[in-house]
């Protein structure tokens, strides 16, 4: 086997991997509807903002900003997470915990499947005036970023591979030319 083929069946594995993460993990978000969604009502109980670092494997460190909150009227703890790079505050959730304080009813949106969860994923957020503090369109902007990076990832290992593996069986010269 030569070095050729063992980088093509890594590309392979790579590839295949990032696809399955674009469709396993970030296709149920992205291509969820409205209609999919259910709505729990209830007193915000608790709601704290934490900001954590986390570091990748190549050593970069980054922070991920992270919102939890609960209501009386539900077991569930609602969590809202985003890296925001080097940044030492997510102004986005500073601005979303004062709505929630403020408000003090709100009415969130999750997935049915997930109505059971202790941890749903939230949709969207409305304070007690039925005005969105958090809409359809920002958590589905998350999930859209990793599906669209996952999938572009993964068919760029899937071509490499072909290319390294196929290009000169199928480009090969023939002796009378």
């Amino acid at each position: 086997m030569n070095d050729r083929s063992v980088y093509a069946e890594k590309l392979l594995i790579i590839g295949l991997t990032f696809l399955f993460i674009a469709f396993y993990f970030h296709s149920q978000d992205f291509f969820i509807s409205k209609s999919s969604l259910i709505k729990q009502n209830g007193e915000v109980e608790k709601s704290e903002l934490y900001y954590n670092y986390v570091k990748s494997s190549k050593g970069s460190v980054s922070t991920r900003s992270e919102l939890f909150f609960k209501l009386k009227s539900s077991q569930s703890i609602f969590v809202l997470m985003e890296n925001i790079g080097n940044d030492n505050t997510n102004p986005r959730f500073e601005e979303l915990i004062q709505d929630l304080n403020i408000s003090g009813t709100v009415t969130v949106w999750i997935n049915k499947s997930q109505k059971e969860d202790y941890r749903p994923k939230v949709f969207q957020i409305a304070d007690k005036n039925n005005t969105m503090i958090y809409t359809f369109e920002e958590s589905r902007a998350l999930a859209k970023t990793g599906f669209i990076s996952s999938f572009i990832i993964g068919l760029i290992g899937l071509v490499a591979f072909f290319i390294l593996k196929y290009w000169t069986r199928i480009f090969k010269k023939t002796p009378n030319e």
